[in-house]
């Protein structure tokens, strides 16, 4: 947590996510008190109470939420959740995994596989396995509207160079889509 208030503590004007295994909305305030302006909510993790209860407690705190699926089921219930709160849905985000939970083995084809059941009324997130401006085109094309970049980050020998090269693609590739 010390590591989640340093960054926070930074003087930017990037919102800070805590990216955690999250069960409990006690996490979900502590995130808050070390600075998280949003949390991660993995869906194959807790039940639907679970992740009520951590959104309202989320909402409260003024938070945004990325509700992350991995199967098809996992995104219905995001689908079904962001009805429950529809009218605060703009500090909600569905985010698709392909990286395997139990392996940790990335399928870039999960993407591909749940593109169709995105939901329309929110930012959709790619989340793993997006890294270079092939595979972000590609989830672009598909639909989402954001991606979650780390490791190809972390493997540059240029990092703020690439992640500059990847917003510049990501958003000349946004404006020119139809």
């Amino acid at each position: 947590m010390e590591d989640l208030q340093v960054v926070a503590d930074l003087e930017h004007s990037i919102p800070v996510m805590r990216k955690d295994f999250l069960v409990h909305p006690y996490q979900v305030s502590e995130a808050r008190h070390y600075g998280a302006n949003g949390v991660l909510i993995i869906l194959a993790i807790v039940d639907e109470g679970q992740i009520r209860a951590m959104i309202q407690r989320a909402l409260h705190h003024g938070m945004f939420v990325l509700l992350e699926a991995f199967t098809k089921k996992e995104l219905h219930l995001a689908t079904r959740i962001l009805t429950m709160f529809a009218d605060q849905s703009e500090q909600l985000l569905v985010g698709v995994n392909c990286r395997d939970l139990n392996t940790l083995e990335v399928h870039f084809s999960n993407f591909e596989k749940l593109a169709t059941d995105l939901p329309s009324n929110t930012i959709c997130v790619a989340e793993s396995g997006v890294n270079n401006l092939e595979d972000l085109q590609c989830v672009i094309e598909m639909g989402f509207g954001a991606a979650l970049i780390g490791t190809a980050l972390m493997q540059s020998n240029k990092p703020t160079a690439k992640l500059h090269e990847m917003k510049q693609f990501a958003r000349k590739t946004m404006v020119a889509k139809p």
